[in-house]
């Protein structure tokens, strides 16, 4: 008769059980994590739905010319997109806040030139040296390649956002009217950890 008082139990517990099943092959983990995130249920859904400052809605059209990660957006929708800091660079140009806010506001609603300089400023100042890093979103956000990081590399004097073929796939999209969100990246971050 075995009279030891050891705790020890010779059969496998069941977080024991669940350590031996977790080395799955890489695929199968792979295939669980995107299921998770994906679909009408998936948490990807919920990432940018609501209201968000910084951002633009611009119907697409194609540009060849530019790079997998590169797009040019509308005039106005990049003084939308870098109000803060247009207002803050006229501030500070002309010496009074009313007056650059009646710029900005007037830049709305017809192009500025000082605005125009501005905004191709900002877009060559930019730290990463590769245009103003964004988010492009296209609705609804399902999958993973509902939302992509890009730089702006430019403005257009249409109301239409300009991207490449190639991020078409990824998206969903086509050029039969789609719309994309457009939203600014503020936090440095943010965007080194979007980017690595």
């Amino acid at each position: 008769l075995n009279q030891s008082t050891s705790t020890s139990s010779r059969s496998l517990n069941p977080t024991s059980e669940l350590l031996y099943d977790l080395p799955m092959p890489i695929d199968e983990l792979y295939e669980i994590i995107v299921a998770l995130l994906s679909g009408k249920k998936g948490k990807l859904r919920n990432v940018f739905g609501g209201r968000y400052n910084f951002s633009s809605r611009c119907v697409i059209v194609p540009n060849g010319r530019l790079k997998v990660d590169q797009i040019v957006v509308p005039y106005q929708a990049m003084v939308e997109l870098e109000k803060q800091r247009i207002i803050n660079i006229l501030e500070k140009v002309h010496n009074s806040a009313a007056m650059a806010n009646r710029i900005y506001e007037d830049a709305l609603r017809q192009k500025s030139p000082e605005v125009v300089s501005i905004i191709n400023q900002l877009i060559k100042d930019d730290p990463t040296g590769q245009g103003i890093p964004c988010l492009l979103n296209r609705n609804p956000t399902i999958n993973m390649g509902s939302i992509l990081q890009v730089f702006i590399v430019g403005i257009c004097d249409s109301y239409t956002l300009q991207m490449p073929l190639q991020i078409l796939p990824l998206l969903a999209a086509d050029f039969d009217g789609d719309v994309l969100t457009c939203a600014k990246i503020i936090c440095k971050s943010f965007y080194e950890k979007w980017w690595n």
